[in-house]
């Protein structure tokens, strides 16, 4: 009955169904671990955001030496200094409220530098969100950071990398729209020593226009991946359960459409004799 499975073409769709299911469990796994890594997030978020503002030196003075600043992400800092307009970078591609639009990246010279320090230090700003159409014509008079020394109270974030299928920022020249806040690439640009963190506004003082729109925290959800992991694996479930269904039916679809042989039977019986001249030829010579 499944002779017809041997067959090439049928070969390569046995292999293509065993090539989806592990795709559909190996995303559906993959969906389970950004659950996990949401919800350290949200344990993060709920940890760090909610203790008290502190000023910034001091925060990033408690990361050790050679250590990535992971454990001060989320907390909420405090700096002060003036902003450095000339060397304002656009982020692409940044929604608020459905609406598409960009993030204003600006360096905060610090007021108090480090006696020893070669450069000056700096720290990059998201002061907020602006609509695409004032990013095509940036800069615009009222939305320019606030003149003099501002104090700046906003959350720490880490440098943003490149994902998979993520846009490139050019290597070399000095950018003014850039697709992330990647910060060692703007420290090829920059003229200050800069964090390897850096702030999401969420108040300054004094206060500053109504755009750029301070850019609001993450959510505190776990989102969709805990949805897409069960689609994942009931989409490997049905292939597993419907491949063999569809082979069996091939199989007696097959069967069907072979016609069956007739047995065979005896041969012809042979022709019967007449009695009348079986008589004649065996009987007594009439006379004559």
């Amino acid at each position: 009955m499944y002779e017809f499975a041997r067959r090439p073409k049928w070969i390569i769709g046995h292999l293509f169904a065993l090539t989806m299911v592990v795709l559909f469990i190996v995303a559906g796994f993959w969906q389970l671990s950004r659950y996990h890594w949401r919800q350290g997030i949200n344990r993060a978020l709920q940890e760090r955001s909610d203790l008290p503002a502190t000023n910034l030196p001091d925060l990033v003075a408690q990361v050790p030496a050679g250590r990535t600043p992971d454990d001060i992400e989320y907390r909420m800092a405090t700096v002060r200094g003036t902003y450095q307009t000339d060397q304002e970078i656009l982020i692409r591609n940044r929604s608020f409220e459905g609406a598409s639009g960009c993030h204003v990246l600006t360096p905060l010279a610090l007021e108090s530098q480090p006696p020893d320090a070669v450069m000056p230090w700096a720290v990059l700003v998201v002061r907020g969100w602006i609509p695409l159409t004032d990013c095509e014509r940036y800069p615009i008079q009222s939305e320019l950071p606030t003149p003099g020394t501002v104090e700046v109270t906003g959350l720490v974030r880490l440098t943003q990398t490149r994902g998979f299928l993520g846009t490139t920022d050019p290597a070399e020249g000095v950018l003014t729209e850039m697709a992330r806040v990647d910060i060692d690439r703007i420290r090829r640009q920059s003229s200050f020593n800069l964090y390897d963190v850096y702030l999401e506004l969420s108040a300054q003082t004094p206060p500053g226009a109504e755009l750029p729109a301070p850019v609001p925290p993450p959510e505190r959800t776990n989102g969709p991946h805990l949805g897409y992991m069960v689609q994942w694996f009931l989409f490997a479930a049905v292939v597993v359960v419907g491949y063999p269904l569809v082979l069996r039916h091939q199989a007696h679809k097959g069967t069907a459409e072979t016609p069956v042989e007739a047995a065979p039977g005896p041969g012809p019986l042979p022709a019967a004799e007449d009695d009348t001249a079986r008589a004649g030829t065996t009987g007594p010579t009439p006379r004559t």
